[in-house]
């Protein structure tokens, strides 16, 4: 039998061979040293520091359930003018958009009427009590019934506005466009993505709106099935299951974020959206998985969910000691990502590019840091920690 001893790491030995100041090899269920003394054996294992925050985190997730609970039946404070008394969020007095004007749809303008009138209506964010459920017409949303067009522009609204809390860089003309159209056209967003969006707009909602997150959850479930049974929609499902493990992670889920982060990367991969290694539209990647991109809006997209993906991938796994799903690093050449709008207005085409292998090189390091932005720096940054990781790792 092998021994382990050399290699055992702090914390991890057995109450018994602490007690008695003696090695341990942490075989479980009964160490070694356990095993060949005599008497009774009395092998017992403290808890790592991950069950333990687990432990914690599920005692805390009861702990809400319960004060929702208490408070599910309270009627909302309103003023004699029928509306809700409002207040500020204290963790988003600072987000207050300044204004919406996003124009993208050929032919027309797209309106979006959205955030800035609703807080110069009402001074302010969010309200101190929640609307009553009929008010919003939450109360007659059901599996397959449609989501009212109130609360949909809603919830939208908030996921475009507090989209700086996550890394998924996007082109907002371009996906609000997308969701403007009907379900049939080519174009349209798949419901996989849509309820991945609604979703993640509860995050910031009244908290009437927080127990239908379930709903959002199973429908993106079972759209998910769908897309990937028909192979339609898939660039939408990878984007769908990233936004997914975002809001496992704002729940503190770490480890189903992580499982769906990785199923993303898995998707995208298989999508061949690690190999786009140009901007010139005509020499894209043969892949019978997705359409060639119709333009530069498009194909940056594909390049910053890429680069969104991987960075949650390695960063996931320094934090909750996971597996990274993503491609080595040498199979990778999907050139760095940069801002939406530099795709929109061709400045994309004035960058430096290159790939996560062209990082380490020594002969390009003279020019790699040349017209950068900061989504390309923010993606090189995790590349680089997670390199050291490894390397200390190897040689620690």
């Amino acid at each position: 039998m092998q021994s382990h001893n050399a290699n055992l790491e702090r914390g991890r030995a057995c109450l018994l061979c602490r007690r008695r100041k003696q090695r341990c090899d942490a075989v479980k269920p009964v160490c070694g040293p356990c095993t060949r003394s005599k008497g009774p054996i009395n092998c017992v294992y403290c808890p790592s520091r991950r069950e333990l925050l687990e432990q914690r985190i599920n005692e805390l997730e009861s702990h809400i359930d319960q004060i929702q609970l208490t408070h599910q039946d309270r009627t909302p404070k309103c003023s004699t003018s029928g509306h809700p008394t409002w207040s500020r969020s204290k963790s988003l007095r600072s987000h207050a958009p300044s204004s919406w004007g996003h124009v993208y749809k050929p032919g027309g303008t797209l309106e979006l009427p959205l955030i800035t009138s609703y807080v110069n209506q009402h001074n302010s964010l969010y309200p101190a009590f929640p609307r009553r459920l009929e008010k919003w017409g939450l109360g007659d949303i059901g599996e397959h019934k449609e989501i009212p067009s109130n609360i949909r522009t809603r919830l939208i609204s908030l996921f475009i506005q507090f989209r700086g809390r996550h890394p998924f860089e996007f082109n907002v003309a371009r996906l609000l466009y997308s969701l403007d159209l009907p379900p049939s056209h080519p174009d349209a967003l798949h419901p996989v993505l849509v309820n991945a969006i609604l979703l993640n707009g509860c995050l910031y909602a009244e908290d009437g709106f927080r127990q239908y997150e379930p709903l959002f959850a199973n429908r993106i479930r079972r759209h998910l099935q769908q897309s990937l049974a028909y192979v339609e929609g898939l660039f939408d499902s990878v984007r769908a299951l990233a936004l997914f493990g975002c809001y496992l992670y704002s729940k503190n889920r770490v480890v189903e974020g992580h499982y769906y982060i990785s199923s993303a990367m898995s998707l995208a991969i298989t999508c061949g959206l690690n190999t786009i290694k140009s901007l010139d539209l005509d020499t894209q990647p043969m892949n019978n998985m997705l359409k060639p991109a119709k333009d530069l809006v498009e194909l940056g997209d594909r390049i910053n969910t890429f680069w969104m993906l991987f960075s949650m991938d390695r960063i996931g796994t320094l934090f909750d000691g996971g597996v990274s799903r993503g491609p080595a690093d040498e199979e990778i050449s999907t050139i760095w990502p940069s801002p939406s709008e530099y795709y929109e207005d061709n400045c994309v085409l004035l960058q430096e590019h290159g790939s996560v292998r062209s990082l380490y090189d020594l002969e390009s390091q003279s020019m790699a840091y040349i017209g950068d932005n900061p989504i390309a720096l923010r993606a090189k940054s995790y590349a680089l920690l997670d390199r050291a990781s490894k390397l200390f790792a190897q040689f620690k």
